[in-house]
């Protein structure tokens, strides 16, 4: 049926499917699950079976310190996302709403698991049923709640596809799958940055297509389309579409698509953006006024009172924020000169060089390091924890930037309806941020969600949401960093104004 996936190879006797499908993924991560699904309808609508297209099923670990006993759900999602559990269960929440458009959905009591036995139960099958087996123990999880970690349940999903009946044969072979299991996922752990990850081939030759995320049913449907009708041509020297295009297409000045050429869609920021893409955020403002609390409440003044010109991001991050910076300000339609503004601004805003006659006002804490900013034509001294009132006239700017800086603002929701005041309609905020602080300026919200680039975009997603409510719209969250594991890394969020 339409939306469950092919069974793992042809019948006996047959020839290997022309089309392989490998799927990178971790049978815990709801979002993996809504990939495979959109998947199998897609394999569906091409009239296309377990002759045609042969799933394979690789472990990637997205939480491999999880505790063995899982964790309670709404404990997670806090941590991990920055949502309440009603949040995360409401139907208008859009992970949810997708799954309504596939006729299922999440079951709300399960706790989010450890999978590694059942990546063991499905290692430790025959090849022919491994996928039938992943299919239906990520059903159990997902649509029925059960905990596919405990060996009993394991038995049972197994059972009823008619394979091991027998609870110590299954122990013993998932036993000795163990390091099949463990070469697996760590030759795949450096490769593979987030799931779901999908490479489409052709079988005989390989050539094909490598996919990101979470796809609409169309975009899988191309996909596979593409590579089979490619079926018998040799592939060009490029290797056939292996690697995309870098970057993604995201809402630039207006809402207009625009390449940002250092995106990386295969980022959790970039994936989870994707994937709440209309969701307007939580129903009421989810702060009270200790998460705004640092440890050091002395007047900023103070701290920033001599220049110190610091970097607060290296120079790869800087490098990838700038190529960004440029993908946006050319978002912004020919005709008057363009006009920036950067706030909690310093020594330098990390922005390309630009058209002759822009404008760039930065507004800052110190004004030598203001002073030294190559890119500003015109200075505003003030602190904004005190007054985040902007210097500036009603729909000034075009864009305003905020980089490095959102960690130790005090009065979020203020300045962002502040920013959305002086920005032109259609006007873009672009938020840029690492997991690189000054802890003692830094809010306690911020630290809560320190080591979470998700629930970090979450927070500043709530701040567009109430900064004002309905102000913005195509609020998007992207991973800029330049290395998945080495050096800073750089997320940003960003929106138009509504």
């Amino acid at each position: 049926p339409a939306g469950q996936p092919p069974a793992g190879q042809p019948p006996a006797g047959q020839p290997p499917a022309p089309l392989t499908v490998d799927v990178m993924t971790d049978l815990s991560c709801p979002l993996a699950y809504l990939g495979l699904k959109r998947l199998s309808a897609a394999i569906a609508s091409l009239g296309l079976d377990a002759t045609a297209v042969r799933l394979r099923f690789h472990p990637v670990f997205v939480n491999p310190l999880m505790d063995p006993d899982g964790e309670e759900m709404g404990a997670y999602m806090l941590r991990r996302r920055n949502l309440s559990l009603a949040e995360y269960n409401d139907a208008a929440y859009p992970l949810n709403v997708a799954a309504a458009a596939l006729n299922f959905s999440y079951a709300k009591g399960r706790r989010v698991i450890h999978p590694r036995r059942a990546h063991l139960a499905v290692a430790a099958a025959a090849e022919r049923d491994r996928a039938p087996l992943y299919a239906a123990l990520a059903r159990a999880y997902f649509e029925e709640g059960e905990d596919i970690s405990d060996v009993a349940v394991l038995l049972r999903v197994a059972a009823a596809l008619g394979f091991e009946r027998d609870e110590l044969r299954l122990r013993r072979a998932m036993d000795g799958a163990e390091g099949e299991l463990s070469r697996a996922s760590r030759r795949l752990d450096p490769l593979v940055d987030a799931v779901p990850h999908f490479l489409v081939r052709e079988s005989a030759s390989g050539s094909g297509l490598e996919l990101h995320g979470p796809l609409e049913i169309a975009e899988f449907a191309d996909a596979l389309r593409t590579v089979r009708d490619a079926a018998g041509t040799p592939p060009p020297a490029d290797g056939f579409g292996l690697q995309q295009p870098p970057g993604m297409l995201l809402p630039g000045f207006g809402g207009e698509p625009t390449r940002v050429p250092t995106a990386d869609r295969r980022g959790g920021a970039s994936i989870v953006g994707l994937s709440l893409r209309g969701w307007e955020g939580p129903g009421a403002w989810p702060y009270v006024a200790g998460d705004f609390s640092r440890e050091d409440e002395a007047d900023d003044a103070i701290k920033y009172a001599s220049p110190s010109f610091a970097s607060h991001v290296d120079a790869a991050a800087s490098a990838s924020l700038t190529q960004a910076y440029s993908a946006y300000f050319g978002s912004v339609a020919a005709g008057s000169p363009l006009a920036i503004l950067d706030t909690a601004a310093s020594w330098t805003s990390h922005y390309p060089p630009l058209p002759a006659g822009t404008r760039v006002a930065v507004h800052g804490l110190n004004a030598q390091e203001l002073a030294a900013n190559g890119a500003a034509t015109e200075v505003a001294v003030g602190d904004l924890n005190k007054d985040p009132t902007l210097p500036y006239t009603d729909g000034e700017f075009d864009v305003v930037t905020n980089a490095a800086s959102i960690a130790y603002l005090t009065r979020p929701r203020e300045l962002f309806a502040e920013v959305h005041r002086v920005l032109k309609p259609g006007g873009l905020a672009l938020v840029s941020f690492s997991n690189r602080v000054f802890a003692e300026k830094a809010t306690a919200l911020w630290l809560s969600k320190i080591d979470e680039d998700v629930a970090l975009c979450s927070v500043v997603r709530a701040f567009f949401a109430f900064g004002p409510a309905g102000g913005w719209r195509n609020v998007s969250s992207v991973d800029l960093s330049p290395h998945p594991t080495e050096g800073d890394p750089l997320w940003m969020v960003t929106a138009v104004k509504a």
